[in-house]
């Protein structure tokens, strides 16, 4: 069960890691901050998708399910998506510090505050009640804001980010 941790939590990140390395030449956008803080806003993004998809196929919460089948594996689980987050939380607080011009601050700080929301809730909602062996508090209403928090900061950081003008051609 351990296993199924590592491939639930990691298994997407590799993945995209594999992908990135097989189209080379894209693979370059990734590697800036915004980047990286655009892919995890779109890993959030899918990871509540799947989770909504599964309660509504299902029928029962994912994580609680997780909770009561394997609760060794789910304290590894939280671990992980805590060391994740706090990697994704520093790109922000990143960003947000060495943002320059007034609208990208501004983008900046709403993106790094949103995500705190997100983080500071799932950490209520799931980490805190997991560390107390107690179940976690999640449903499809709840998964469903934080897609919606995940999308919108994704489309701020790419509104935020300017597109290069196309150099004039000669005649």
């Amino acid at each position: 069960h351990v296993t199924a941790c590592f491939l639930l939590v990691g298994g997407p990140a590799v993945a995209m890691g594999v992908l990135g390395v097989v189209l080379r030449k894209y693979f370059h956008r990734f590697v800036t901050l915004k980047g990286f803080i655009s892919l995890c806003h779109q890993y959030g993004a899918g990871m509540c998708l799947l989770a909504m998809l599964a309660e509504l196929w299902s029928g029962m919460e994912p994580m609680h399910l997780f909770y009561a089948l394997d609760f060794h594996a789910y304290i590894v689980f939280n671990f992980m998506a805590a060391a994740m987050f706090a990697v994704y939380w520093g790109a922000l607080l990143i960003n947000a510090v060495i943002a320059s011009g007034k609208p990208k601050v501004t983008v900046a700080f709403v993106q790094l505050m949103i995500v705190s929301a997100i983080g500071s809730e799932f950490y209520y909602a799931v980490f805190h009640r997991a560390m107390t062996e107690r179940p976690p508090h999640m449903n499809l209403p709840t998964y469903a804001a934080y897609f919606v928090a995940f999308v919108a900061v994704a489309a701020l950081l790419k509104l935020s980010t300017p597109k290069k003008l196309a150099e004039p051609k000669s005649l």
